[in-house]
């Protein structure tokens, strides 16, 4: 069985969680953190503001200081883990080289490793999307556009430069994206595979499955 953990160059993976907490922040930080785990085992809808605030042994009403309402704590925990996939994401690719392909292989690799990591936030984001007000669910919508455009942009690079076929860039990057999405339903660190081996062998794959 693969050691667990990631090689050196691996390090940069983050986990998508609560917001960095400083004096007073306590408690939202747990809401936060309890909201995730609520959300991912019993789904947003069924999920009540008195169950969050149960989970932290405070008071419903006390909830309100720090969110609006639930939605918010939604739209919170989304954004967060969207925006922190993109940072791992461009991260990977800027330490990829100049080669199109390379960079592809190194967007998907942190795309699946996010996904491996980070399987409650990842879940909720795909799950739960739906339940956002069309305000909210426009919000995010542009910052997975820049999700989806990192992706595109390699791609295309790597279509023009020849290394890759001239293909569908949608389907391809549908195709990519879920890969990911997979990943975070059925990866357990406990497994036979670190997230950084499965990162590399879809980022491989990926690459194989394109190039010409």
């Amino acid at each position: 069985m693969a050691t667990r953990g990631h090689d050196a160059a691996d390090n940069r993976a983050v986990r998508s969680g609560a917001p960095a907490r400083s004096s007073g922040a306590e408690t939202k930080a747990a809401i936060y953190s309890a909201a995730v785990d609520l959300f991912a085992e019993k789904g947003y809808a069924a999920t009540s503001i008195r169950a969050i605030a149960a989970a932290v042994g405070i008071e419903p009403a006390s909830v309100y200081n720090h969110f609006s309402n639930k939605e918010e704590i939604l739209y919170t925990i989304i954004l967060n883990s969207t925006e922190e996939s993109i940072a791992l994401i461009e991260d990977y690719v800027a330490h990829a080289g100049d080669s199109p392909a390379e960079r592809l292989k190194a967007a998907t690799k942190a795309h699946v490793i996010f996904h491996c990591l980070n399987h409650k936030t990842a879940h909720i984001g795909w799950s739960d999307l739906h339940s956002l007000s069309p305000a909210l669910y426009k919000k995010v919508a542009l910052v997975r556009d820049h999700y989806e455009a990192i992706f595109r942009r390699e791609l295309l690079a790597g279509i023009e430069s020849g290394q890759l076929v001239d293909t569908n860039p949608t389907l391809a990057i549908n195709g990519i994206i879920g890969i990911g999405s997979r990943a975070a339903v059925w990866f357990r660190p406990d497994g036979p595979m670190t997230d950084a081996e499965v990162g590399e062998y879809y980022g491989d794959f990926v690459v194989r499955a394109l190039r010409k």
